[in-house]
Parts: structure tokens; sequence; C-alpha cells
């Protein structure tokens, strides 16, 4: 029996949000995290890649709110930095973040 993956809806939101928390919180705190297993995950370039783009495509949404938008656009930054991230993949991947946020952010502004 195959199981089909529910639809992203208000009911599945709780799922998305602790998800996105969790980004969140790892990018506010990375210099400070001990937890190796973290480490290791988010210096992977796929990894963080991934994290950029479904964080951008998650706040291209008009439900979605990044409690730490600070923390994560001041780290995005940094990965654009050639300097500090050497990988092409991260450095798209956090601009097309920051593209995202700024689109959304002036269409919030538009509607008010």
């Amino acid at each position: 029996v195959t199981k089909k993956m529910p639809s992203f809806d208000e009911s599945n939101k709780s799922y998305f949000d602790k998800c996105m928390d969790w980004v969140e919180n790892h990018l506010a705190n990375e210099e400070n995290n001990n937890d190796t297993t973290q480490k290791s995950l988010f210096s992977s370039p796929a990894a963080r890649s991934m994290l950029w783009c479904t964080a951008g495509n998650a706040y291209s949404k008009d439900t979605c709110t990044i409690k730490l938008i600070d923390n994560a656009v001041e780290a995005a930054m940094s990965d654009l930095l050639p300097q500090s991230q050497s990988r092409v993949e991260v450095r798209q991947a956090a601009a097309a973040f920051l593209y995202n946020v700024a689109h959304s952010q002036q269409q919030q502004q538009q509607q008010q």
C-alpha cells in the first residue's frame, strides 16, 4: 500500500512551522552551536543550498513569517561572499533567499 503525502494546507502548517523554526534557530545560533551532527549537516554544501532554497520558497508565501529574519538575512549575506563561502551553489541559493525576502517585503509594503 502506498501512502500519499498530505498536501500543504492549514492542517499541515504546524509541521512546516516546526521545520522553519528549526532552520531559523540553527541559523541564529550557528557560531555558538556545539552539536557536531548539526554542524556537519549544515557544513555540507548540498544541505546548506537546500536550506536556502527551502527558506526562500517558504518566505515567498504569504502565510510564512520568519521570526528571526535578521539572523537569516545576516547568514545569507555571509554566504554570498566568496571569502566565507567557496561553493557557488550555496552562494546562488543564498542569493535566491535574499531575493525572495526583498520581493516579499516590497509586496507587503505595497499592500499596506
